[in-house]
């Protein structure tokens, strides 16, 4: 049980993750698109006013995540450890990367052909990094970690041919844009700037529909990938009913342009129940078919009503103080350089 309930802190630690990366990630990739197609200059400098080096630490949760993982079940480094270390590596230096051509492009503001092709660059890594990361999500599936003997290697040609492993990517880049143009929609609101508010808001609008058809096309690609866990997900299918509620209030909200922030309420916990569904129905598994929990550990019917609560006033009580702290710096900065 005890293993359980921290596997479950670890999974709320990576998901402030993604909500708070999502949008950061959402709004650099927008910033290149924008450029790209040649959007209104006031919108991508609304989106700038957000971005900040800073906002990188937000990395160290998914560092967290692994290193926790790692000590509490070491058969994961095992597994993992020589599967995952070349994505790994990749990611660290494209956040590296990023985070060096986030800072240049504030110090350099006036030089604008370098800061242009930095936000290209940045947008660009901005939409990798996630797509990487899902990776970690297809790979727990199984199917793609061989173990022979002592050797444990990563098998690329079933990754590349996998139609469940372009889906989830699929998924990550569609969801990323998805949070970020939503919260943006609140911020660009709080902050006056109707163009960027109004651009925004068609972003999230556009992408309703390809979230909800990739999403059935994920729980297929589960279904043909690995059946075992997709009759455990049925167990868990009013998560993501939950989910579907949430997504469609938030979704009326940002049409009817009616309260962008309990809007972006909505998608947080639409996300939430999903990531936890898929997260709990994927116990006792950590990496199908070679790293699993012991029986005795695995939590009860009756005591995940009570952690997805506690998970679920957690990870909102961390995500939405941070965010509007966040905002509250923005708009005393833009004051500053207003005087």
């Amino acid at each position: 049980m005890l293993e359980s309930v921290i596997l479950i802190g670890l999974w709320t630690i990576i998901f402030i993750y993604l909500i708070l990366a999502s949008i950061d990630f959402g709004a650099n990739f927008y910033i290149f698109f924008g450029r790209a197609i040649g959007k209104k200059e006031s919108v991508i400098k609304t989106l700038k006013g957000y971005i900040s080096p800073i906002s990188d630490v937000i990395h160290i949760c998914f560092v967290l995540f692994f290193a926790g993982i790692g000590v509490i079940i070491p058969e994961t480094s095992y597994y993992l450890g020589s599967s995952l270390l070349f994505p790994g590596i990749l990611i660290i230096l494209l956040i590296i990367v990023r985070s060096f051509a986030s800072a240049v492009s504030q110090l350099q503001a006036e030089r604008e052909r370098l800061v242009a092709a930095l936000d290209i660059m940045n947008g660009i890594i901005s939409l990798i990094i996630p797509v990487l990361m899902s990776l970690v999500l297809a790979i727990s599936e199984g199917g793609f970690v061989v173990s022979v003997g002592s050797k444990v290697t990563l098998s690329l040609t079933n990754l590349v041919v996998s139609p469940y492993v372009w889906i989830e990517m699929l998924l990550a880049s569609i969801s990323v844009i998805f949070i970020s143009s939503s919260y943006m929609v609140y911020y660009s609101h709080k902050q006056g700037m109707l163009a960027a508010r109004e651009e925004m808001r068609k972003l999230a609008l556009l992408l309703s529909v390809p979230i909800v058809m990739v999403s059935g096309l994920v729980f297929l690609g589960i279904q043909g990938h690995n059946p075992q866990h997709f009759d455990t997900l049925l167990n868990y299918s009013w998560m993501f009913l939950v989910s579907l509620v949430c997504f469609f209030l938030a979704i009326t909200l940002i049409f009817k342009r009616s309260n962008f922030f309990l809007a972006f309420l909505f998608v947080i916990f639409q996300y939430f129940f999903a990531f936890f569904g898929y997260g709990i129905s994927h116990l006792p598994y950590l990496l199908y078919p070679y790293i699993k929990l012991q029986t005795t550990t695995r939590l009860s019917v009756n005591s995940v009503f009570d952690v997805i609560l506690l998970m679920l006033i957690l990870g909102v009580s961390t995500i939405i103080p941070l965010l509007l702290l966040k905002l509250r710096i923005t708009v005393i900065n833009r004051k500053l350089k207003e005087k």
